[in-house]
């Protein structure tokens, strides 16, 4: 696993702290380093006809990081989290958050379908559905974010945590959105910075606007990785050149990826080839992928459930960096 390791002073609160007097301040206070699971890897995404088929394959950045992780939060909707998904302290072995766990009972018990979407868009454009798994999300990480007060070190650009989320809504289709979110610290004195969560930024990848590719879409954690993305893997890669003979209808996806138009690809041949294409990718005998799909009319499914819930995996491997240093 990825460890995070965080100092979080517990507690105690900031004004506290401020008004006591030192000697009472160190008698009082009481350290414990936090670490976070972080998921990285890609997230691979085919909308077809009535279906989204998601797959998602670890790729490690560092000893032991984590696979993404699909969360089922509607009967058409899923959630992958990508970034810090499970926090919990070393010494006492509390566990203080596991977003992948949460993340159903952090948003209204609707289904996605039952929200009248394009009646309720929010002054900025995004959807008021999206915009309230956002918000439940955002209120989740400031809890977690007031517990960290020393240096955390991630490049500008990097959320702490992203989510992909794709559903199908009634009467507007099948839509696919990625929410970050971002990290900052604000020195109060030496060695004690106060970190907040900036609201999520959201970002509609589909429907594509005018013009643009209705192909596959990939989103990677953390940034653009070395590794080939799958466009580029299905013409270079003689592990995606072979799998077109793997199943019926493999190749015809394939032409249609290239083409760039999977809106009338089946259903059934996406999931084929989604099935074929990461698990050639993960490598055999590997267990770094997963896969489900969500149909227009039958809803959520599990394709290749991922092996276990990952935040459970507690020993910290030899060397493991940690965001508190760069």
């Amino acid at each position: 696993m990825l460890l995070v390791a965080l100092c979080a002073i517990i507690g105690t609160a900031v004004g506290a702290i401020e008004a006591a007097p030192r000697q009472q301040q160190d008698s009082n206070l009481r350290s414990e380093e936090i670490i976070a699971n972080q998921a990285t890897g890609r997230v691979y995404i085919l909308v077809v006809k009535d279906a989204i088929v998601v797959g998602t394959l670890g790729i490690p950045t560092e000893p032991g990081s984590l696979s993404p992780e699909i969360v089922e939060i509607g009967s058409k909707r899923t959630a992958v989290l990508l970034g810090a998904v499970a926090w919990r302290a070393i010494d006492s072995g509390r566990q203080i958050a596991s977003l992948a766990r949460e993340l159903p009972s952090l948003r209204p018990q609707s289904a996605a379908g039952e929200t009248p979407h394009l009646q309720q868009e929010t002054t900025e454009g995004v959807a008021a559905d999206i915009e309230i798994v956002g918000i439940d999300v955002f209120e989740r990480l400031r809890t977690i974010a007031a517990q960290l007060h020393a240096p955390i070190h991630l490049p500008d650009a990097q959320p702490v945590l992203k989510i992909v989320l794709a559903d199908y809504v009634e009467d507007y289709g099948p839509e696919v959105w990625t929410l970050d979110y971002k990290l900052r610290q604000e020195e109060l004195r030496a060695d004690y910075l106060q970190t907040q969560i900036e609201r999520p930024r959201y970002q509609q990848l589909w429907p594509p606007d005018k013009g643009q590719s209705h192909s596959t879409l990939e989103i990677s954690y953390p940034g653009v990785q070395s590794n080939p993305s799958l466009l580029e893997s299905m013409r270079n890669d003689p592990r995606l050149q072979r799998i077109a003979g793997a199943g019926p209808g493999i190749a015809d996806v394939q032409q249609a990826i290239l083409a760039g138009d999977t809106r009338k690809v089946l259903p059934a041949d996406a999931i084929a080839f989604m099935r074929a294409a990461v698990s050639a990718l993960a490598g055999n005998g590997s267990d770094c992928y997963a896969i489900a799909a969500i149909g227009e009319h039958t809803g959520f499914t599990w394709i290749v459930r991922p092996k276990g819930p990952a935040e459970e995996k507690t020993e910290r491997p030899s060397g493991a960096p940690t965001l508190g240093r760069p």
